[in-house]
C-alpha cells in the first residue's frame, strides 16, 4: 500500500496560505455554539481544541471571543507561521507527533485539562481508516461529558474529485487516490476518504450522538472542483 500519510504530507508542507477564518467557523459560532449552547462561558473558560489548525486563524478567532483555545497541526511550517502571526498566544500552538497512537488524550499532549469542544475542519479525510478511528478515540477521551465535536468531511458529491479517483484496494476500501487535471491545477497521488451520504457520515462518527448535520460547497472558478463537504456536530454523552 502506498505511504498515504507521507504522500499527503507533501501537500500539507506547501503551507496553504490561510490568514482568514473560514465562513463555516463564523457560522458554527454565531448559529450554534452561542445561541444553542451559550458558549463560551467565562468561569471557567470554555476550552476548545482546533485539530489541524493550519496557520492559526481559527485559534486566534476563538480566543478573541473568550474561549480558551488551543491548536495542533502536523505541519511545522504552519505552526511557525501561527506563532509569528499571533505572538500573544504562541503557547497555544503545538505540533502533532507522527505517532498519535502514543497519546492517551490530547490533554496529555498539550498539558491541558479536557476540552468542551474539538474542531477538525478539512483534515480528517486525509487520514487512513486506522488513524481516523484513533482520532475519534482520542477526541472522545479528550472531551468533557456533553463535549462537542465539529468536523468536516469530503463527500462523493464533489464529482470532479470523486470521479477522478480510484480506490486504493489495500486501504480496506477507505482511501481513494486522486489524479485531477484542470486548466487551473493538477493533482496527482493525492489520497482522500469520501463520505457517501449523511447516513454514512453519522456511521463514521458513531461514538458521538449527532446534533446537527450540514454541508457546504463552493466553486468560484471553472478549474476548481465544487469542494462539497458535509459537516458533523456531535455530542459526547
Amino acid at each position: 500500500m502506498p505511504d498515504i500519510l507521507n504522500q499527503n504530507s507533501t501537500f500539507w508542507s506547501k503551507a496553504y496560505y490561510s490568514p482568514n477564518v473560514e465562513s463555516y467557523i463564523y457560522r458554527l459560532y454565531g448559529r450554534i455554539l452561542k445561541p444553542e449552547f451559550g458558549l463560551p462561558i467565562a468561569n471557567p473558560k470554555s476550552k476548545l481544541l482546533d485539530f489541524g489548525c493550519g496557520q492559526g486563524s481559527a485559534v486566534n478567532f476563538f480566543n478573541s471571543l473568550g474561549f480558551d483555545c488551543w491548536g495542533i497541526d502536523q505541519n511545522p511550517i504552519d505552526i511557525k507561521v501561527s506563532k509569528e502571526r499571533y505572538p500573544h498566544i504562541t503557547d497555544r500552538f503545538s505540533i502533532v507527533p507522527n505517532n498519535t497512537c502514543e497519546i492517551e488524550s490530547f490533554g496529555n499532549l498539550l498539558g491541558a485539562t479536557n476540552f468542551d469542544i474539538i474542531t477538525a475542519c478539512q483534515v480528517l479525510y486525509y487520514l487512513p481508516k486506522e488513524q481516523f478511528n484513533h482520532f475519534l478515540q482520542l477526541a472522545y477521551s479528550s472531551l468533557n461529558k456533553n463535549g462537542l465535536l465539529f468536523a468536516t468531511m469530503y463527500s462523493q458529491k464533489d464529482k470532479d474529485f470523486y470521479e477522478s479517483s480510484t480506490l486504493v484496494k489495500e486501504s480496506d476500501g477507505w482511501m481513494r487516490e486522486i489524479n485531477f487535471n484542470s486548466i487551473r491545477k493538477k493533482i496527482a497521488n493525492y489520497f482522500i476518504h469520501f463520505v457517501k451520504d449523511e447516513e454514512d457520515l453519522v456511521e463514521k462518527f458513531t461514538n458521538f450522538s449527532p446534533v446537527h448535520i450540514g454541508e457546504y460547497s463552493i466553486k468560484l472558478h471553472e478549474g476548481d472542483t465544487n469542494e462539497h463537504h458535509y459537516t458533523f456536530l456531535g455530542i459526547k454523552q
